[in-house]
Order: C-alpha cells, then structure tokens, then sequence
C-alpha cells in the first residue's frame, strides 16, 4: 500500500512537471532537463517508450482475451440466470416468512419482558429511584471525603504556621 502511493505521488509530480514546466513535452520539462544534463534523457525516453507499448499491446491482449472469455461464458451465464428468475421468488418468500417469524416472535419477546419482568423491583420506575438514591449517595461521600482532605490540609497550615 505504501509503495503504491509512493509511486501515485512520483507519477503525479512529474505529470505536474510535464504539463506545467514542459507545456506538454517530456524533454523540456525540468525532469528532463536534469536527465539531458547528466546525459540519460534518450535512455529514459527509449524506457518509457518501452513501457508504454508494453501496455498497450497487454491491454489489447487481454482486452481480446476477455471478449473471447465472456462470449465463451454467455451460455453458461445466460443458464444462471434462467435458474435465478426460477428461484429467487421462492428464496424471498421464504425470507419473508423468516422475516415476519423473527419480527413477531421478538415483539413476543419485549411484550414478555415489560409484563412479566420488568415490574416490581426491576420497573423503570424503581430503577430510576434506585439509581438516583446510589448517586446521591455517592455524592454525600465524595463531598465529606473532599471536606475531609480540605480539614487535613487547613490543620496542616495552621501547624506549619505556629511555628
């Protein structure tokens, strides 16, 4: 992943080199002006020649071969897809029925459970009252723990001071 956006952003600096600095041409741009100077631009350009008809005549090549491989497979896929008009229409019938027997059975489910067992102890209710209870709670004892520490610290600075 990384190597393949390394070369992204060298291809795209020197489209930006080519388009912008060489109007268009390799030779002029300031890549190859650097190569012309060290004496590597005919190398690189009889490269990139190399190159470029080297994926063209792959492209050709496999572009023919998958026009052959798909004309080879019309029958085939021209069978799926008769079978598939046969049976799709049952297969959502019967994801229908599983859809509808799963939606019921969990309505089923949550009528039970706000009936039968959240009531009483576990109502909504009784758990607010109890959440808020335990809060408070909590709160009264971090306050008298804090006043604590404040009450440590003042009788602290006062000894300090006495002396």
């Amino acid at each position: 992943m990384g190597s393949l956006l390394i070369f992204l952003l060298i291809s795209g600096i020197l489209y930006l080199d080519v388009s912008e600095n060489g109007k268009g041409t390799f030779a002029k741009s300031q890549t190859g002006e650097l190569l012309e100077r060290y004496g590597v631009l005919k190398e690189v350009q009889y490269g990139i020649d190399v190159v470029r008809n080297t994926a063209k005549y792959s492209l050709d090549f496999t572009s023919g071969l998958l026009r052959k491989g798909f004309e080879g497979l019309r029958p085939v896929l021209q069978a799926v897809e008769k079978q598939a008009n046969t049976y799709i229409p049952e297969v959502y019938s019967y994801g229908k029925a599983a859809g509808n027997f799963a939606y019921n059975k969990t309505i089923t489910g949550f009528t039970f459970a706000q009936e039968n067992i959240f009531v009483g102890v576990l109502s909504p209710a009784n758990l607010r009252k109890v959440s808020k209870d335990a809060l408070v709670t909590i709160w009264t004892n971090v306050n008298y723990g804090v006043s604590k520490v404040y009450n440590a610290i003042e009788k602290v600075i006062k000894e300090s001071l006495k002396d």
